[in-house]
């Protein structure tokens, strides 16, 4: 999707941003938030996802129960679907 269309996606499915807005990277490779509003604190929230937008494993379990196919997959593929995460130290899975 073009960066400039992000903007009427973003509102049509409910995420917020709140001082910052996606813009072309200087370099022309992707893109990135920049600051549009003056930041105070370091702890506000820049964006807001709806819960039914963020691809995680409760989502796709929740997915399964209505797609009979993919609940199969999921099951056919059991630990291997998953990956260790590559950020963390410790053994944790991150799917």
């Amino acid at each position: 999707m073009p960066v400039g269309n992000l903007s009427a996606w973003a509102k049509l499915n409910g995420v917020g941003f709140n001082g910052v807005e996606v813009a072309p990277s200087p370099s022309s490779r992707g893109a990135g938030l920049v600051l549009t509003a003056q930041r105070n604190d370091k702890d506000s929230i820049l964006v807001t996802v709806p819960k039914d937008l963020v691809l995680s494993l409760e989502n796709v379990w929740i997915f399964a129960k209505s797609d009979k196919h993919l609940k199969d997959v999921l099951e056919a593929v059991g630990e291997y679907a998953r990956v260790l995460d590559p950020i963390s130290s410790s053994k944790t899975i991150a799917y």
